[in-house]
């Protein structure tokens, strides 16, 4: 439950339903008697290519505030001296770095 004043991290990987929830979440401030803040966090996992730049874009576009952690989760997780299933290391990895842009942020949903 979202309550008034709360700080949401909503973290979007670019994908439908990230964004749908993060647009969703905006949209409903409109509607409701209580303030909350939102700040949508993309983790670009390192595989190269534009997904930071394409997302604070879309973010700056629209409005949203918004951070993005680039990091190497990808290559890390795909690399050879992991031993474990790939998509396992990566979920845990970029979990941790989420959590860790809440604190950093006061961020309490």
């Amino acid at each position: 439950m979202i309550l008034d004043g709360d700080h949401v991290l909503v973290a979007v990987s670019g994908g439908k339903d990230s964004l749908a929830l993060l647009r969703i979440l905006y949209e409903r401030l409109k509607r409701i008697p209580i303030s909350y803040h939102i700040t949508a966090v993309h983790v670009d996992p390192g595989f190269g290519g534009d997904s930071a730049r394409e997302m604070a874009a879309f973010f700056s576009t629209h409005g949203f505030d918004f951070r993005i952690i680039e990091s190497d989760i990808g290559p890390k997780a795909h690399g050879p001296e992991n031993r474990e299933n790939p998509c396992f290391l990566c979920s845990r990895m970029r979990r941790k770095l989420l959590f860790e842009m809440a604190d950093t942020l006061g961020c309490n949903r």
